[in-house]
């Protein structure tokens, strides 16, 4: 099963990295081998210079064979599925978090993990880029720091979108129906296409769900409306009123399934996430507006997103494994039948009672751990806010008292530390809340085993 998923998963980033190539005219008459494995095409850049770029030959390494037309064009590809299933037998996952790159020379480029314990020394492709090599710092921030959506292939409206603006330059923006930045940035967004200088932009609203039940109900009925030809949607979504659609209970759809593809392929980790026409990306709201983040030509860090919050996205993501492992832990303890005393027959009263008090003692003991350390995710996590939370309310206060700093400067920064204080209340009290139902969750299921067990042997 493993495999399988793997050989499906490569086949689709591959299977991109042959789209995502080529602003180029999709012959191979210009493809000059420099490697075993790489080749020269000439390419055009978006100020439309011919520049010749080294590319992985993904045909030949991956044994990929290429479909195409009377022209010569590339339609499409085919490749060979009992070697990709040969090459994925033998794995091994390997934890890196975010790599960051050295410049060694003009020629070489040094990758390093985030903890600092392997060193990766070699050749860097960019799929997103038709597997151009990467071989400088300069060259991960104008390519690999960026979404070229369009090289890629990917089209905005076929995934669970609503547009405004009818421009030549299309801007992305995920987002989820209940987070409190979704009507902002749809109102930015708004205001700039009423502008004159907003004229040349599509505004491409891509609805995700965030990770509540609420959240993914409102976004399964907004696909659905969609798939209707609802023209309402996207004032729905604007005024937060998506609730007043009916129930999600359509089937799936592609551009449902596209867009948890391309969300995946994007690492889009916040919302919103806005991916500008030229590629550059802004996590969470961009300051100190979106119209000057699309003028901009350096990559926004949004509402500053720091290595701490990726971080912090890493550990919940693990929690979310953790958790999983419990719940499969309790269903095996569920169908345990070492608990079944009536298999076995006492000889006296005293002896059955014994037996039950050791079942029940078995069973408690079992789901102490369990129930303990959702206990000790709910202090970690109180106290994990609380520090936060002083440090951000500390900045504030500190940025209030400032008399020297401009007063629109000191406004803007305010709010985005009332945003940032605002987000952290609510990621705790969601956590808050599902740490405190796990461990109800458990207490009742053991309290039910203990009357079960119980009646049983009263019976």
């Amino acid at each position: 099963m493993k495999c399988s998923y793997l050989s499906i998963a490569l086949s689709l980033v591959l299977a991109t990295a042959v789209y995502a190539a080529p602003v180029f005219d999709g012959t191979t008459e210009n493809l000059k081998p420099t490697s075993e494995n790489n080749k020269i095409i000439t390419v055009t850049d978006a100020d439309n210079k011919k520049n010749n770029v080294e590319v992985l030959d993904v045909n030949k390494y991956f044994d990929f064979k290429y479909k195409k037309n009377k022209e010569g064009k590339i339609t499409g590809f085919e490749f060979n599925q009992q070697k990709m299933n040969e090459m994925l037998k033998d794995i091994a996952p390997l934890k890196v978090g975010t790599m960051m790159a050295f410049q060694k020379d003009s020629k070489h480029m040094v990758l390093m993990s985030e903890n600092q314990r392997f060193i990766f020394i070699g050749q860097l492709y960019d799929v997103f880029n038709g597997m151009r090599k990467i071989s400088t710092v300069d060259e991960v921030r104008n390519y690999a720091m960026r979404l070229n959506y369009e090289q890629m292939g990917i089209d905005p409206d076929e995934m669970n979108s609503v547009s405004i603006g009818h421009g030549k330059d299309k801007v992305v923006i995920w987002v989820a129906p209940t987070s409190p930045y979704t009507k902002k940035i749809m109102e930015e967004a708004i205001a700039l296409v009423q502008s004159e200088e907003g004229e040349r932009y599509t505004f491409y609203f891509v609805v995700i769900p965030a990770d509540t039940a609420e959240s993914f109900d409102l976004t399964k009925r907004f696909m659905c409306a969609r798939e209707e030809g609802n023209s309402k949607i996207g004032n729905l979504l604007l005024e937060d009123a998506l609730d007043t659609l009916p129930k999600g209970d359509c089937p799936l759809s592609k551009a449902f399934e596209k867009t948890f593809v391309y969300k995946s392929l994007s690492d889009v980790d916040l919302v919103p996430f806005i991916v500008a026409p030229d590629g550059r990306v802004s996590r969470g709201m961009p300051g100190p507006n979106l119209k000057l983040f699309l003028l901009d030509d350096k990559p926004s860090k949004g509402l500053d997103v720091t290595d701490g919050e990726q971080k912090k996205l890493k550990v919940e993501l693990e929690d979310q494994i953790v958790d999983k492992a419990l719940d499969n832990e309790i269903d095996n303890l569920n169908q345990n039948t070492d608990y079944d005393v009536l298999s076995k027959t006492p000889t006296s009263f005293e002896d059955k009672q014994r037996e039950s008090e050791r079942a029940i003692a078995d069973l408690k003991a079992q789901y102490a751990p369990k129930i303990q350390k959702y206990k000790d995710k709910l202090a970690s996590e109180n106290l994990t806010y609380s520090s936060a939370a002083q440090r951000v309310r500390d900045a504030r206060n500190a940025l209030s008292d400032n008399t020297r700093m401009d007063y629109a400067e000191k406004s803007r920064r305010i709010q985005e530390y009332e945003g940032r204080i605002q987000a952290l209340d609510e990621k705790h009290n969601r956590k808050v809340d599902d740490y405190n139902k796990s461990i109800e969750r458990l207490q009742k299921e053991l309290q039910s085993r203990i009357d079960e067990l119980t009646q049983r042997l009263d019976n």
